[in-house]
């Protein structure tokens, strides 16, 4: 029976009766259905009203789906329990050829230690009559900052590995330019200058990259991207702290301001030039002293011959009358600088009046004998 026939027949011309050792029977009939693959048969009915055959499709083979969710860092290491996050997870069929979801998601979480199994699938599907198998698989409901991969098959399980896309961030810095007495500077003053990007990661800091230069063509302006804000450290995840830090400019003071987040500034301030010290006043020359010209004695006018007895009072005046001349001439020499120079002229004086008492002194005898 098929469709062809609307699944019916009837069996004709059957004989009632059977003479068996000369005695008549009544034959009876039935119906029995070949065995039907995937289906159990059920006859109801009489020979007499007919008889119906049930075919009942037997429930197919079934398998069951594990699935485990396995979270890593981006550097491949264990991800930290804080950064996990629950993720759903679609399972999918494919029966010839093609693929449709079966059920609703599924979450994984930390309460279910990220695993689920998928029981009671049918491993066989009838389509047009024909009995095909079924493939099943899994995807996973998009996590974001995770990239998934699906390893494993049906029969041993799937497992989702969700490794974690550093999340990056963008820093800024800008460059100003400043005269020494804090004016804007004339641009003709400005050089090309170096940044250096550096990371701290648990207190250790470290440059990022190659120095970067700021000048005029970019606008002494530039934006670091792509920078991952944490750092997994024995398992740990731990935020990434951006600074920046310019290579020393000759002639410039260098202060930067602002932040990560919002960006940093670097101004540069021009050193002004060394004040030149005063040059200091000539120091006179002191005046050398002059060493005074004795004064020629005057000619002696010829003099009668004295008597001898007053020889040696006459020379002893004529000393003493020289002693005193002198000493009046080096009086007066030294008179014009007596403010400066007064007590070597008072000693000098002294010394006259001394030369004057020896004289005296000598001549004094002499006078008295001559008497």
């Amino acid at each position: 029976m098929n469709a062809e026939n609307e699944w019916k027949h009837t069996f004709k011309d059957l004989p009632q009766y059977k003479i068996s050792d000369g005695k008549r029977t009544k034959i009876a009939y039935s119906v029995e259905e070949l065995s039907v693959e995937g289906f159990t048969s059920e006859v109801s009915g009489d020979a007499e009203k007919g008889f119906t055959i049930t075919n009942t499709e037997n429930p197919p083979a079934t398998t069951e789906v594990p699935v485990e969710k396995v979270w890593k860092a981006a550097d491949g290491s264990e991800l930290d329990a804080e950064w996990t996050v629950p993720a759903k997870v679609q399972l999918v069929k494919t029966v010839d050829g093609k693929s449709r979801p079966v059920g609703d998601p599924v979450e994984l979480n930390a309460d279910n230690a990220w695993q689920h199994t998928f029981t009671n699938l049918p491993v066989t599907e009838t389509v047009d009559g024909k009995k095909l198998d079924v493939t099943y698989s899994v995807e996973e409901v998009a996590v974001s900052g995770f990239k998934s991969e699906v390893s494993g098959d049906a029969e041993n399980g799937f497992i989702i590995t969700n490794t974690q896309i550093p999340p990056v961030s963008e820093v800024s810095v800008e460059k100003v330019w400043k005269a020494a007495d804090g004016s804007e500077l004339d641009a003709e003053w400005t050089v090309p200058a170096k940044v250096q990007l550096v990371k701290t990661v648990d207190g250790k800091s470290t440059p990022v990259g190659d120095p970067v230069e700021l000048n005029a063509d970019n606008g002494w302006k530039h934006t670091f991207k792509g920078l991952p804000k944490t750092k997994t450290v024995d398992g740990t995840q731990i935020e990434v702290q951006y600074s920046v830090e310019e290579l020393s400019m000759d002639g410039f003071t260098s202060t930067v301001t602002g932040n990560a987040k919002d960006g940093f500034t670097i101004t540069n301030t021009q050193i002004p030039p060394p004040t030149p010290e005063p040059t200091p006043e000539p120091t006179p020359e002191p005046t050398p002293e002059t060493t005074p010209t004795p004064t020629p004695p005057a000619p002696e006018e010829p003099q009668l011959p004295l008597p001898r007895t007053g020889v040696e009072i006459g020379a002893a005046v004529a000393l003493a009358l020289a002693l005193i001349g002198t000493g009046v001439v080096l009086v007066r020499r030294k008179r014009r600088s007596w403010s400066a120079r007064g007590l070597l002229a008072v000693g000098r004086t002294r010394m006259v009046c001394t030369g004057l008492s020896t004289l005296r002194a000598m001549m004094l005898p002499k006078v008295r004998s001559a008497k």
